[in-house]
């Protein structure tokens, strides 16, 4: 059996208020250990009739009052969101100084793998397009140049002697 709305209720408890006043005028009903005249029976019937309805009303006030909230929010959410700005600019972003507007500071939001992967392979490609080294690098490479200078100082150079002939045809 589908649920039942409160439009189902309004009839239902109507068609059972008006039957009851057609074929049981002047009927005692019991119900549970208590007994309730016709009257009685159509009083409870209005009252949950009146209750419905009245809650059908609430709902759709609320319904309009949160339209016009959300519509008030959107249309006066750019005035809002620069006097923020201009204040977190002001205040240099500051919690101690933002506490007293009741704002909190902006967090940067984390990177992702692929953002640091990126950043790596650009970093890396940027370094060797121009010859750059930090500071373990500038220092191992000084070692290296130490240790090979003294034997490029020492070349080996051939005694020098009579250059050799080659043979002429004739």
């Amino acid at each position: 059996m589908a649920k039942q709305t409160k439009q189902d209720h309004i009839a239902n408890d109507t068609a059972l208020q008006q039957g009851i006043d057609q074929k049981y005028p002047g009927t005692t009903w019991v119900a549970g250990q208590d007994s309730y005249t016709t009257a009685q029976v159509d009083a409870v019937l209005q009252k949950r009739i009146a209750a419905n309805k009245a809650s059908d009303l609430a709902h759709a006030a609320w319904l309009a009052a949160c339209a016009t909230a959300t519509s008030t929010m959107d249309q006066t959410a750019p005035v809002v969101h620069a006097v923020e700005q201009r204040i977190r600019a002001e205040s240099n972003n500051d919690a101690g100084a933002l506490a007293v507007f009741g704002l909190k500071p902006v967090k940067k939001g984390k990177k992702t793998v692929q953002v640091k992967a990126q950043a790596a392979v650009k970093s890396a490609a940027t370094r060797k397009k121009n010859n750059t080294m930090g500071a373990a690098q500038r220092t191992a490479a000084d070692k290296v140049a130490e240790h090979e200078a003294p034997a490029q100082e020492a070349p080996t150079t051939p005694a020098a002697g009579p250059a050799p002939q080659t043979p002429s045809k004739q």
